[in-house]
């Protein structure tokens, strides 16, 4: 008796054995599952990045001069009145400020042209801080003079971009208009 009773004891062993084995290899198929599954949602998440830049908003204008503008203190923003386009409203003809609505990096591009026997610097300006500068210089000259810069920036909400009077203050500071004074942004790539 004791005999059979030590084999059922053995058989349970084996046939539980070969139970935890089963439950082995079922834990390991559906840990591979799992592994699998999450590299699928972080492909799933970065197409999904990739795809929302894609459509990501669109942001950019041009702005130039309608008339004549002459006058202007240091500092002083000009106001690029006539505007050409102006996508996603973030340009403002009334002050000649462009304030980032969406974060991320714009490139800025302008230009002067100060009248005849004229000087004129002017800077791209962020938040009132030069940036970068342009020189239209017409002293001294019958040839026509224009300056340009351009900058690529990075932008947060609420940023203020402008281009301002450099020099000289008031005096013979006259900028051309007929499209040779010009100001424009858009938006390359938005913030992640």
């Amino acid at each position: 008796m004791a005999c059979i009773l030590l084999l059922f004891v053995i058989l349970a062993v084996i046939n539980g054995n070969d139970e935890v084995e089963t439950l082995r290899k079922e834990v390991q198929h559906l840990t591979s599952i799992v592994l699998s599954l999450q590299n699928q949602v972080v492909d799933l998440q970065s197409q999904q990045k990739r795809e929302t830049r894609a459509i990501s908003p669109e942001y950019g204008f041009m702005a130039m001069l309608s008339n004549h503008v002459g006058g202007l203190h240091l500092n002083q923003p000009i106001v690029f009145d006539k505007v050409i386009t102006n996508i996603g409203d973030a340009y403002n003809n009334q002050n000649g400020m462009f304030t980032c609505i969406v974060p991320g990096t714009y490139l800025f591009t302008f230009s002067i042209m100060a009248d005849t026997t004229e000087y004129v610097e002017a800077a791209l300006a962020l938040n009132g801080n030069h940036v970068i500068n342009a020189i239209s210089d017409h002293t001294g000259t019958t040839v026509w003079d224009m300056g340009s810069s351009s900058a690529i920036l990075s932008l947060r909400e609420g940023d203020v971009v402008s281009v301002v009077i450099q020099w000289p203050d008031r005096v013979d500071n006259t900028l051309h208009a007929n499209g040779y004074t010009s100001f424009s942004g858009y938006l390359l790539r938005q913030a992640d």
